[in-house]
């Protein structure tokens, strides 16, 4: 079972820093994937979305992880 991992999330920030990686697939956490999202937008200097819509988003992402 994969749960939520802070560590999870700054990996995938880290990684989504970078215009080389690739966006991550089916295989990597939730978390990681929010967090992927997250530095692309930093990437990008910009946001997806509204503050308070990227955080429901991490909600949802720790549930997902805490379901699996």
């Amino acid at each position: 079972m994969i749960e939520f991992d802070d560590d999870e999330v700054l990996q995938g920030y880290l990684d989504g820093l970078s215009a080389d990686n690739p966006e991550p697939s089916a295989n990597r956490s939730a978390s990681y994937r929010h967090g992927f999202a997250n530095g692309r937008d930093d990437l990008r200097g910009r946001a997806r979305a509204p503050a308070a819509a990227i955080r429901a988003q991490m909600v949802t992402a720790r549930q997902t992880d805490a379901s699996a």
